[in-house]
């Protein structure tokens, strides 16, 4: 069922629910330590407020089972030992989406888990991606290590990026940016064979770079013979219809 836009007088209504929820806290009900928190606080609590009504608001599973399902089928759980019928058993293995990834984000609107345990060219070959060099690639600095654990990220697919250099792109990945990986593509392609195009869009990935070759970073495109996750993109020139892709993770 579709969500009707929410009126004026519902938004009063949800107003005077959190304003209620608040005149009846009795100050008896928090000891010293607890009412020393909430002081520190200070003007954090408004954001607080703000991610516990996100978390009241959405069903805390949905998205979770979900992409883990995808997981799933593509053979990531059962390739660690779990038999067929063991999903529930993989989906006990699968976080939470954290706090900080929950909110929308226009800028990355992508959420995914990913599940890098089995390594890029294991997760190639579960996802029928071509495998041109995988083991030739390296992160390009430590922030852009993949936690061998599943997580989540929030990304952008890189069409913002056409023709522009994985360079530069990358250079302006700061704070809690970072440059498409290996893994990020993967994962990224796996939830969504849309994510590329033939003749339309190529993901660079110069968060992984070629090992011995520095200059040259990883990029998933997909060719007449299917999708392929190559080693040999130069980072230092533009192409038209590739583009890289940009993440965050908690």
């Amino acid at each position: 069922m579709t969500a009707k836009p929410i009126t004026p007088g519902q938004k009063k209504q949800l107003s005077r629910f959190v304003r209620d929820a608040a005149e009846h806290v009795s100050l008896d009900d928090f000891d010293a330590e607890a009412a020393q928190r909430i002081i520190e606080s200070g003007d954090k609590l408004p954001e607080a407020f703000k991610l516990a009504l996100l978390r009241l608001s959405r069903k805390p599973d949905a998205v979770r089972i979900t992409q883990a399902q995808r997981l799933w089928e593509v053979g990531l759980g059962r390739d660690l030992g779990l038999k067929h019928n063991e999903f529930e058993g993989y989906l006990e293995m699968m976080p939470e989406v954290p706090d900080s990834l929950l909110a929308p984000d226009p800028f990355l609107p992508l959420l995914r888990l990913l599940d890098p345990r089995l390594g890029a060219q294991k997760i190639c070959q579960l996802a029928k991606v071509a495998d041109y060099g995988v083991s030739n690639l390296d992160p390009f600095d430590q922030r852009h290590a993949t936690p061998m654990v599943p997580h989540w990220v929030r990304a952008l697919d890189g069409r913002v990026n056409h023709g522009r250099t994985p360079n530069d792109c990358r250079a302006e990945c700061v704070g809690k940016l970072l440059a498409g990986t290996d893994h990020v593509g993967l994962a990224l392609y796996i939830h969504d064979n849309n994510v590329v195009k033939k003749g339309e869009h190529v993901m660079d990935l110069p968060g992984s770079v070629h090992r011995d070759a520095r200059s040259y970073c990883a990029f998933l495109e997909v060719w007449d013979v299917g999708p392929g996750l190559d080693d040999h993109r130069h980072s230092g020139i533009p192409y038209l219809q590739y583009g890289t892709v940009v993440f965050s993770r908690e």
